[in-house]
């Protein structure tokens, strides 16, 4: 699908090590400021075992995953906004993702639990204040840009919407805005409203101590945004010590229990998406597609073909394949389904395209 994740943050709190760990890459992660200029770029497995466990029902010959786009993008400074540390050019870069992985570095060695957490929120406001005064920026320049292009009236409501956002920034309501119009403040690519988590990348000998976290979490709770905890150094150091020659493929059932796995599958939730499979001898594969996909647009995900001369899709459950073990035996007992074109594809469905062209 070509989905984007940014990893953002302070400089020097870990993101390059979190990208080479989550994407298996060796992007260089030294301990200066804006030792990352250009972004990195790689893509990461989601660690999904039921391609296991359907490749050993159906013996097929290879799996093929779905990915996720991670780019890791130079550390934001204070004043970023305003072209402080290269910000404008970093900041142009977080606009071409579709979510935003906050790290947040939690390398504290003190013992005040109050301390921590208030330095750790205020890590948090630092880069957000300045995502929010870019687009401060951003939404005034548009509301000038349609006023005089507005001889005919047309702007008037992009106008209204916009004025209306922009009062919402300025009194930083907006880490969940809400009813907005989706078509006008999509085309504007505003900062603070991408979906967003929070990583905190905690030493490892701190991994166990979840006072602070829980407290943090409690924190953005309210505005729906997931924060996580990882060692992003030490989940490296293991995907580096695995051998050169292990596939992206082959890490996936390490990745799907471990914090590493928990940051991929929260970056699909906050995207809102699912996937569904296809089977057969040739191969297991996973695609991926946003929530409520009919399974028309599903069908072309996979072939224009399959769209235009789409007759039915044959539906099966994740579930009843794996308990039936068999096509036809599950047909046998009802749990094989044949849908329209309307039908909403669910996570996990196994599908067949019934088309003709």
């Amino acid at each position: 699908m070509g989905l984007k994740i940014g990893i953002i943050g302070l400089p020097n709190v870990g993101k390059s090590t979190l990208f080479n760990a989550l994407t298996k890459s060796r992007a260089s992660a030294k301990n200066f400021p804006f030792c990352t200029i250009k972004p990195n770029i790689a893509l990461a497995p989601i660690p999904d075992i039921r391609l296991f466990k359907l490749q050993n029902i159906v013996k097929s010959s290879s799996i093929i995953p779905e990915y996720i786009e991670f780019i890791d993008i130079a550390g934001l400074v204070k004043g970023a906004s305003e072209g402080c540390g290269l910000g404008n050019q970093f900041l142009s870069q977080i606009r071409t993702v579709d979510a935003i992985s906050h790290v947040v570095g939690c390398f504290l060695k003190k013992t005040d639990s109050s301390k921590i957490i208030n330095d750790i929120l205020n890590e948090i406001h630092i880069v957000h204040s300045e995502l929010v005064l870019s687009d401060i920026s951003r939404c005034t320049e548009k509301i000038l840009f349609l006023k005089k292009q507005n001889k005919n009236n047309d702007n008037k409501n992009s106008i209204i919407i916009l004025e209306s956002f922009l009062e919402k920034l300025l009194r930083k309501k907006n880490f969940n805005i809400q009813n907005l119009h989706k078509n006008i403040i999509s085309e504007c690519n505003f900062l603070s409203l991408k979906p967003k988590m929070f990583i905190l990348n905690i030493a490892k000998n701190n991994l166990n101590n979840n006072f602070y976290i829980n407290e943090i979490k409690k924190y953005f709770s309210n505005f729906k945004i997931p924060v996580l905890k990882i060692c992003a150094k030490s989940e490296d150091i293991f995907i580096n010590s695995l051998k050169k020659e292990s596939s992206k493929i082959e890490i996936i059932p390490i990745l799907e229990n471990s914090d590493l796995g928990k940051i991929i599958n929260c970056g699909c939730k906050i995207l809102n998406l699912n996937n569904f499979f296809t089977v057969g001898k040739k191969e297991v594969r996973s695609w991926l597609i946003h929530h409520n996909t009919t399974a028309l647009q599903a069908s072309g995900k996979i072939h224009s073909d399959f769209q235009k001369g789409f007759i039915r899709a044959k539906v099966i459950s994740f579930e009843d394949f794996i308990y039936y073990k068999d096509m036809q035996l599950a047909k046998k007992f009802g749990k094989v389904r044949l849908e329209g074109k309307k039908y909403l594809i669910k996570n996990g469905d196994i599908i067949e395209f019934l088309f003709n062209i």
